[in-house]
């Protein structure tokens, strides 16, 4: 498990742009996680993902997992889920400047393998977390939020997951 605290802006950019990019192989990200934790590239400590890691210094809060969602590249995904845990899931539950989360820049993405994508993410997550998330800002579900943005597939993803359609709660 890889445990990531600080990073000086330029090397989480190098992180962040290795996982939005779609042209960026995944073995990218891969040899660029591992060369921090040698410490072959330094900016900070090794520990729990804190606020910096969540919080990008462009004010938008873009996270590399946003990045990877959004260019839906499942494989990327996965290799920062299995390396970047947090006991809580804050990684995968952390939010954008707007309430956005991963699973959001999922469902938005119109990419074929963007259910794939969904389908991941839930299972780390979990149910309880899915049905009982609410946006902010709308109080949406899930199920709101795939009706209004993601494909046919991702959203009869959502819908398999059996997620209340209650605004606010019930």
């Amino acid at each position: 498990v890889f445990n990531i605290v600080y990073f000086t802006l330029n090397i989480f950019r190098l992180v962040c742009t290795a996982c939005a990019c779609p042209h960026s192989p995944p073995e990218v990200l891969s040899i660029i996680l591992d060369m921090i934790e040698d410490g072959n590239i330094t900016g900070g400590g090794v520990g729990n993902v804190d606020e910096h890691w969540l919080r990008w210094g462009d004010y938008n809060w873009f996270t590399p997992l946003f990045g990877a969602c959004q260019s839906s590249n499942l494989a990327k995904v996965k290799i920062l889920l299995d390396r970047c845990q947090q006991s809580n899931n804050s990684f995968a539950k952390g939010a954008c400047h707007n309430g956005m989360s991963a699973i959001h820049f999922a469902l938005a993405s119109q990419h074929p393998t963007a259910a794939s994508i969904v389908t991941c993410l839930s299972a780390h997550l979990g149910h309880q977390y899915l049905s009982e998330y609410r946006e902010e800002k709308t109080g949406y579900t899930l199920l709101h939020r795939a009706a209004q943005e993601a494909s046919l597939s991702s959203f009869r993803r959502v819908l398999s997951f059996n997620v209340p359609p209650n605004v606010r709660g019930s």
